[in-house]
């Protein structure tokens, strides 16, 4: 909010045009998103998280589109949806997350989800820049989170060294909470809010894939099969076509 604090003023009549309800519904990918994937993250591993968050939000997308913008989806993006599904599904098996037990956390975490469609849906019609949604989710947040952090005393920030505050604040204020947004403000901007939600399905796969070099973890055979199984339907939930068997092209 400080850093886009320029932009929110040139934009403030756009910002008065969007209104409560609307700045309200962008913002829940704000700070009610970080509290409830943030709370769900006091009982669950953050692998969980990475799955069902990411994973869930496309089809919540797609099934806000159908009802609050009227998108019709072609058979094959329904199929490509439904292996997305799938795929969470054999990603979540791998992880482990069925023999949890955590369902509350992962409550929190699909309510999470549904704040990020939630965003997505809302920001497509609106035809604002990705600077001025994500200047605006940063000052919302801000007046409802910082009032709350200073009555409930939620926040451990007073006690924690410079060095980590510092290093927080660059990256969950800047590169997560800035440069982020704004990547995915552009690309549901340019593409369509269930397109660019469901490029997002990619996330817990990517990070399965990194975390085998990185952090020394191999997935189990349901995370591979989950890899490809993604992939078919992250293809066909952008609205690629799927390939004729036996045509020719001329």
């Amino acid at each position: 909010a400080l850093l886009l604090s320029p932009i929110l003023w040139r934009a403030r009549a756009e910002i008065r045009a969007v209104g409560f309800r609307r700045s309200i519904q962008l913002a829940l990918y704000g700070a009610p998103f970080v509290l409830l994937v943030g709370g769900g993250l006091q009982i669950a591993p953050v692998a969980h998280a990475g799955v069902i968050v990411p994973g869930l939000m496309p089809v919540f997308a797609a099934i806000l589109g159908a009802v609050a913008l009227r998108e019709a989806f072609p058979r094959s993006r329904l199929v490509g949806f439904a292996l997305i599904l799938l795929a969470v599904g054999l990603v979540a098996a791998d992880a482990g997350v069925f023999d949890g037990g955590a369902f509350g956390a992962y409550l929190l975490f699909a309510a999470g989800a549904l704040g990020w469609a939630i965003f997505t849906v809302t920001a497509r019609p609106l035809g604002l820049s990705p600077y001025v949604t994500t200047a605006l989710v940063g000052l919302v947040s801000s007046l409802g989170l910082i009032p709350a952090m200073l009555v409930m005393d939620i926040s451990t920030l007073r006690d924690a060294p410079v060095s980590d505050a510092v290093f927080h604040a660059l990256w969950q204020g800047v590169l997560s909470g800035l440069l982020s947004l704004y990547a995915y403000g552009r690309a549901i901007e340019a593409l369509g809010a269930s397109q660019a939600a469901a490029l997002a399905a990619l996330v817990p796969f990517v990070a399965t894939a990194m975390a085998a070099p990185i952090l020394g973890q191999t997935p189990g055979p349901f995370a591979f099969v989950g890899m490809v199984v993604v992939g078919c339907g992250v293809y066909l939930a952008v609205g690629a076509r799927p390939p004729r068997l036996g045509s020719r092209r001329g």
